[in-house]
């Protein structure tokens, strides 16, 4: 007896199983980098520690500084951060700013050193009042120390965590005086022991080799190439592509990402074109299997083995509920009546089939009858077209195909969309189940 297909939705399902980790990896990279948007490019690839030539994605571990130490000890509150170039403040306030944007929380960096005094930024100034958490770094000159002060204290006094990154603790203004770079009122809310001057070895070095195409860096080109591999989507199945953000959705989460979607349709696509033998198909998944296996670094022996396990797991869960429930009878005390063989068979598939599966039959138990009365008058069973415009639809998901309905209220208005039936091995089936529930 030949071996049974596997299917591609197994193969996509193992293949995903045994390269989670990096998906993971790949997927919050690219969350990040969306939500460090505001924050200037060079900061924001060294802040992610991510080397751009990294195959794998593993971040390198922090640096410790004065700088690192202190944020992490006010996380998630403010301060402000004095101290020379290259001491790690910048790194540091990346790391306190991503610490809000994974706990769902707006975020923003504005670089202070553009701003100026006659009201051309005023614009930036609104925009950093909203967000959640706030970075404000790079103040050279005099002229913003005003509005930069009313800006803090104000989302200090809000309750918003607000980060002052700065290389000079005083300025001096047009007249020679010395201007201090925290004000007497934000000093007297943070207190002293959350307006700090840092120090330490310098960490600048000469920027990495990495070509930066649109804003990006190699590590997310890499993630992007991954997600893009595999196919992503939401919890609600929507497809969405790396860091992007649909305009009628928020940005997902860091946990709402369900893979594999697009690797399965690839693979049916490849064993649907090569033609209509079974050998032809197994070779056509086996190379879309094994080009992304090599992307991804698994080893294609590990997959098959790992799908033939998917693929056979529902018969060996059938079998084991099979034993279970001839073993329940073997137990039962004998009785004078016993019964027949056939009806023992029916007791055993009514215990097994789901309250779905028994519903199904009875239906087609009255269709049959139904069939054979002198009344029967055979339906007219709708187009597809018409089935849509009823209410029913059939999508595509990383489990399957679904048919999903929309009911009607009694205004007449249309309910948002419920699952009819999931898991269906074609669109085809999809429509098939959508007729029968027509007919009945």
């Amino acid at each position: 007896m030949s071996e049974q297909p596997i299917e591609p939705r197994h193969i996509a399902a193992a293949i995903v199983e045994l390269a989670h980790p990096l998906l993971l990896r790949a997927w919050h990279y690219t969350i990040d980098e969306h939500a460090l948007a505001t924050v200037p490019g060079d900061i924001r690839r060294q802040g992610l520690r991510v080397p751009h030539d990294s195959r794998d994605l593993v971040p390198v571990e922090y640096i410790d500084t004065e700088a690192l130490a202190l944020v992490r000890e006010w996380a998630p509150g403010s301060g402000v951060l004095i101290g020379p170039r290259g001491c790690g403040k910048s790194h540091a306030a990346v790391w306190w700013l991503l610490e809000h944007a994974r706990a769902g929380r707006t975020v923003r960096w504005t670089q202070a050193g553009m701003w100026a005094p006659n009201g051309e930024t005023d614009d930036e100034a609104r925009l950093c009042k909203s967000p959640h958490a706030l970075v404000i770094d790079d103040i050279m000159s005099v002229h913003a120390l005003d509005k930069i002060n009313k800006l803090a204290l104000k989302r200090v006094d809000d309750g918003k965590p607000t980060l002052v990154v700065s290389n000079l603790h005083t300025f001096h203004d047009g007249d020679g005086r010395r201007v201090a770079l925290v004000d007497d009122r934000l000093f007297d809310r943070l207190r002293d022991s959350r307006v700090r001057v840092v120090s330490g070895p310098s960490l600048r070095s000469d920027p990495p080799d990495d070509p930066i195409i649109r804003g990006h860096g190699g590590a997310w080109r890499r993630a992007s190439a991954l997600l893009e591999l595999v196919g992503v989507t939401d919890a609600a199945g929507t497809p969405i592509r790396a860091g992007e953000r649909m305009p009628d959705r928020p940005l997902p989460g860091y946990a709402d990402a369900v893979f594999g979607g697009r690797l399965e349709l690839r693979l049916a696509v490849a064993a649907r074109e090569a033609g209509p033998s079974p050998e032809q198909q197994r070779r056509a998944k086996t190379e879309v299997a094994r080009l992304v296996c090599d992307e991804l670094g698994l080893d294609v022996r590990d997959v098959a083995a790992r799908a033939r396990e998917l693929h056979y797991a529902p018969s060996y869960s059938a079998r084991e509920a099979l034993d279970a429930a001839l073993a329940e009878l073997a137990s039962r005390p004998s009785s004078p009546a016993r019964q027949s063989l056939s009806e023992r068979e029916a007791a055993r598939r009514s215990e097994l089939v789901s309250a779905r599966e028994r519903t199904r039959l009875q239906l087609a138990k009255l269709r049959a009858e139904y069939e054979e009365s002198e009344l029967y008058t055979p339906p007219v069973i709708p187009t597809r077209e018409r089935l849509r415009r009823l209410g029913y639809a059939a999508e595509q998901r990383p489990s399957g195909w679904a048919l999903t309905f929309r009911p009607r209220s009694l205004q007449g208005k249309m309910m948002p969309p419920q699952d009819v039936e999931t898991w269906l091995r074609s669109e085809d089936e999809a429509w098939k189940v959508a007729e029968d529930m027509y007919r009945d």
